[in-house]
Protein backbone atom coordinates (compact mmCIF):
# COMPACT_ATOMS: atom_id res chain seq x y z
CA UNK A 1 0.00 0.00 0.00
CA UNK A 2 1.07 3.55 -0.49
CA UNK A 3 -0.52 6.89 0.23
CA UNK A 4 1.23 9.18 -2.23
CA UNK A 5 1.67 12.69 -0.93
CA UNK A 6 3.95 14.98 0.96
CA UNK A 7 4.50 14.43 4.68
CA UNK A 8 3.12 17.88 5.54
CA UNK A 9 -0.14 16.98 3.80
CA UNK A 10 -0.48 13.61 5.58
CA UNK A 11 -2.08 13.02 8.95
CA UNK A 12 -0.21 11.21 11.69
CA UNK A 13 -2.74 8.37 11.32
CA UNK A 14 -2.03 8.04 7.57
CA UNK A 15 1.72 7.93 8.17
CA UNK A 16 1.37 5.44 11.03
CA UNK A 17 -0.89 3.17 8.96
CA UNK A 18 1.69 2.96 6.18
CA UNK A 19 4.47 2.16 8.65
CA UNK A 20 2.33 -0.39 10.50
CA UNK A 21 1.26 -2.21 7.32
CA UNK A 22 4.54 -2.11 5.41
CA UNK A 23 7.01 -2.51 8.26
CA UNK A 24 5.38 -3.47 11.55
CA UNK A 25 3.20 -6.29 10.25
CA UNK A 26 5.90 -7.64 7.94
CA UNK A 27 8.55 -7.76 10.68
CA UNK A 28 6.11 -9.60 12.96
CA UNK A 29 5.33 -12.17 10.24
CA UNK A 30 9.00 -12.61 9.38
CA UNK A 31 9.93 -13.07 13.05
CA UNK A 32 7.22 -15.73 13.49
CA UNK A 33 8.34 -17.58 10.37
CA UNK A 34 12.00 -17.30 11.40
CA UNK A 35 11.28 -18.91 14.78
CA UNK A 36 9.53 -21.87 13.14
CA UNK A 37 12.16 -22.30 10.42
CA UNK A 38 15.08 -21.97 12.83
CA UNK A 39 13.57 -24.67 15.05
CA UNK A 40 13.33 -26.93 11.96
CA UNK A 41 16.91 -26.08 10.98
CA UNK A 42 15.99 -25.05 7.47
CA UNK A 43 13.96 -22.58 5.45
CA UNK A 44 14.10 -19.32 3.59
CA UNK A 45 12.25 -16.06 3.96
CA UNK A 46 11.94 -13.86 0.89
CA UNK A 47 10.47 -10.38 1.23
CA UNK A 48 9.89 -7.67 -1.33
CA UNK A 49 11.93 -4.53 -0.74
CA UNK A 50 11.18 -2.16 -3.65
CA UNK A 51 13.75 0.35 -4.83
CA UNK A 52 11.80 2.96 -2.83
CA UNK A 53 13.49 1.43 0.22
CA UNK A 54 16.89 2.10 -1.30
CA UNK A 55 16.30 5.55 -2.74
CA UNK A 56 13.90 7.82 -0.84
CA UNK A 57 11.97 10.27 -2.96
CA UNK A 58 9.57 13.11 -2.22
CA UNK A 59 5.94 12.14 -2.01
CA UNK A 60 6.66 8.71 -0.57
CA UNK A 61 8.48 9.34 2.71
CA UNK A 62 6.53 6.82 4.82
CA UNK A 63 6.73 4.19 2.08
CA UNK A 64 10.49 4.71 1.71
CA UNK A 65 10.99 4.66 5.48
CA UNK A 66 9.07 1.39 5.83
CA UNK A 67 10.88 -0.31 2.97
CA UNK A 68 14.32 0.94 4.10
CA UNK A 69 13.51 -0.34 7.57
CA UNK A 70 12.53 -3.72 6.12
CA UNK A 71 15.77 -3.85 4.15
CA UNK A 72 17.77 -3.22 7.33
CA UNK A 73 15.66 -5.75 9.25
CA UNK A 74 16.32 -8.48 6.67
CA UNK A 75 20.06 -7.74 6.66
CA UNK A 76 20.21 -7.95 10.46
CA UNK A 77 18.15 -11.16 10.55
CA UNK A 78 20.36 -12.67 7.85
CA UNK A 79 23.43 -11.91 9.98
CA UNK A 80 21.75 -13.31 13.11
CA UNK A 81 20.94 -16.58 11.35
CA UNK A 82 24.28 -16.98 9.59
CA UNK A 83 25.47 -20.58 9.67
CA UNK A 84 22.07 -22.03 10.62
CA UNK A 85 21.03 -23.34 7.19
CA UNK A 86 18.30 -20.74 7.16
CA UNK A 87 18.32 -18.00 4.51
CA UNK A 88 16.89 -14.50 4.26
CA UNK A 89 16.50 -12.70 0.95
CA UNK A 90 15.13 -9.40 -0.26
CA UNK A 91 13.82 -9.07 -3.79
CA UNK A 92 14.20 -5.43 -4.83
CA UNK A 93 12.17 -4.49 -7.91
CA UNK A 94 11.70 -1.10 -9.49
CA UNK A 95 8.20 -0.32 -10.75
CA UNK A 96 5.96 -3.37 -11.11
CA UNK A 97 2.70 -3.37 -13.05
CA UNK A 98 0.31 -3.76 -10.11
CA UNK A 99 -2.86 -2.03 -8.95
CA UNK A 100 -0.66 0.00 -6.56
CA UNK A 101 1.43 1.35 -9.46
CA UNK A 102 -1.73 2.20 -11.38
CA UNK A 103 -3.00 4.06 -8.30
CA UNK A 104 0.25 6.01 -8.20
CA UNK A 105 0.03 6.77 -11.92
CA UNK A 106 -3.50 8.13 -11.57
CA UNK A 107 -3.14 9.84 -8.16
CA UNK A 108 -0.02 12.02 -8.48
CA UNK A 109 2.39 9.35 -7.26
CA UNK A 110 6.09 9.34 -7.99
CA UNK A 111 6.88 9.87 -11.66
CA UNK A 112 10.32 8.41 -11.02
CA UNK A 113 8.66 4.97 -11.08
CA UNK A 114 8.24 5.40 -14.81
CA UNK A 115 11.82 6.26 -15.77
CA UNK A 116 12.65 2.73 -16.85
CA UNK A 117 10.85 -0.40 -17.93
CA UNK A 118 7.90 -1.38 -15.76
CA UNK A 119 8.30 -5.02 -14.73
CA UNK A 120 5.50 -7.56 -14.65
CA UNK A 121 4.57 -9.69 -11.67
CA UNK A 122 6.02 -12.64 -13.63
CA UNK A 123 9.36 -10.81 -13.91
CA UNK A 124 9.45 -10.46 -10.11
CA UNK A 125 8.35 -14.08 -9.66
CA UNK A 126 11.35 -15.13 -11.78
CA UNK A 127 13.64 -13.23 -9.39
CA UNK A 128 11.99 -14.94 -6.42
CA UNK A 129 12.54 -18.34 -8.08
CA UNK A 130 16.23 -17.51 -8.63
CA UNK A 131 16.46 -16.54 -4.96
CA UNK A 132 15.09 -19.94 -3.99
CA UNK A 133 17.66 -21.74 -6.15
CA UNK A 134 20.68 -19.62 -5.27
CA UNK A 135 20.41 -17.84 -1.95
CA UNK A 136 21.57 -14.23 -1.78
CA UNK A 137 20.66 -11.46 0.59
CA UNK A 138 19.46 -9.16 -2.20
CA UNK A 139 18.41 -9.47 -5.83
CA UNK A 140 17.41 -6.53 -7.99
CA UNK A 141 14.95 -6.19 -10.88
CA UNK A 142 16.11 -4.70 -13.14
CA UNK A 143 19.70 -4.74 -12.00
CA UNK A 144 20.56 -1.61 -13.98
CA UNK A 145 18.07 0.47 -11.94
CA UNK A 146 19.66 -0.74 -8.73
CA UNK A 147 23.07 0.62 -9.66
CA UNK A 148 21.83 4.20 -9.96
CA UNK A 149 19.63 3.86 -6.85
CA UNK A 150 22.50 2.55 -4.73
CA UNK A 151 24.84 5.31 -5.94
CA UNK A 152 22.25 7.99 -5.17
CA UNK A 153 21.56 6.35 -1.78
CA UNK A 154 25.21 7.00 -0.95
CA UNK A 155 25.05 10.62 -2.12
CA UNK A 156 21.51 11.84 -1.26
CA UNK A 157 22.37 15.48 -1.93
CA UNK A 158 22.56 14.58 -5.64
CA UNK A 159 18.85 13.67 -5.73
CA UNK A 160 17.15 17.12 -5.51
CA UNK A 161 18.93 18.64 -8.53
CA UNK A 162 18.06 15.54 -10.59
CA UNK A 163 14.35 15.51 -9.72
CA UNK A 164 13.16 18.02 -12.32
CA UNK A 165 14.68 16.30 -15.36
CA UNK A 166 13.83 12.85 -13.96
CA UNK A 167 10.19 13.81 -13.44
CA UNK A 168 9.97 15.14 -17.01
CA UNK A 169 11.18 11.79 -18.34
CA UNK A 170 8.98 9.94 -15.83
CA UNK A 171 5.90 11.90 -16.96
CA UNK A 172 6.47 10.58 -20.50
CA UNK A 173 6.96 7.05 -19.21
CA UNK A 174 3.81 7.31 -17.09
CA UNK A 175 1.78 8.48 -20.10
CA UNK A 176 3.09 5.52 -22.14
CA UNK A 177 2.26 3.11 -19.31
CA UNK A 178 -1.28 4.47 -19.01
CA UNK A 179 -1.72 4.38 -22.81
CA UNK A 180 -0.73 0.68 -22.83
CA UNK A 181 -3.50 0.15 -20.29
CA UNK A 182 -6.00 2.14 -22.37
CA UNK A 183 -6.16 5.02 -19.89
CA UNK A 184 -5.79 8.64 -20.97
CA UNK A 185 -3.07 10.49 -19.03
CA UNK A 186 -4.50 13.33 -16.94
Amino acid sequence: MIGPGDVVDSSAAQLRLQLDVMLGSVTELVASAARVMKARGRGQIIATVPMGGILALPGSAAYSAAKAGLRAYLAALNAELRGTGFAVSGVCPSAVDTPMLLHEATHDGSLIDFLGKVSTADDVADVVERSLRKRRLERFRPYSDSILCRILESFPWLVPPMLGPAETLGRRGCAKHLARKGIAAG
